[in-house]
């Protein structure tokens, strides 16, 4: 289903995440689940840049509920 709600670009960045280390299970799973709410609610596939976004607002989410966050430090891996 995320193949859909996901450009190709957006699925690279995720598996390169996931990869990397930046995410990790807990993240996976609410970004992919606010990136399929978000693609169904607007019929689309969410690019590059809108993932990115939401990424980062998970990681920040994260990081407001005490939980460390170090994709801050390689955000540039990914840009």
């Amino acid at each position: 289903m995320e193949r859909f709600y996901l450009s190709t670009e957006a699925q690279g960045m995720f598996y390169r995440l996931m990869i990397e280390g930046s995410l990790d299970q807990s993240e996976a799973e609410k970004v992919l689940n606010e990136a399929l709410v978000l693609g169904r609610m607007r019929n689309v596939s969410l690019d590059e840049d809108l993932f990115l976004e939401l990424v980062i607002a998970v990681k920040d989410q994260d990081s407001a509920q005490g939980k460390y966050s170090s994709y801050s430090d390689q955000i540039h891996l990914i840009c």
